[in-house]
């Protein structure tokens, strides 16, 4: 599977789809943004969206870990 789709990509997906479902009359619209979806290698349309609504998501950034803070007192023989 690819990494990120930018929004440029989605739809050129989406139109490429569409001029399938031309091409061909004996296909859905579905079954079009399957057989797409298949091409990037994804299992289907739903996937390769979610995938993509994922990839977007701004993650949420983790607070760093404060470092250990240790006093030396003494030296002992």
């Amino acid at each position: 599977m690819s990494s990120v789709i930018s929004e440029a990509q989605f739809e050129a997906l989406k139109a490429r789809a569409k001029r399938l479902r031309r091409q061909r009359a004996d296909l859905t619209q579905a079954q079009a943004l399957d057989l797409v979806a298949e091409e990037r290698g994804f299992s289907n349309w739903s996937v390769l969206a979610r995938h993509r609504r994922t990839a977007q998501a701004v993650p949420t950034p983790v607070a760093p870990k404060k470092p250990y803070v240790v006093q030396l007192r003494a030296i002992v023989r």
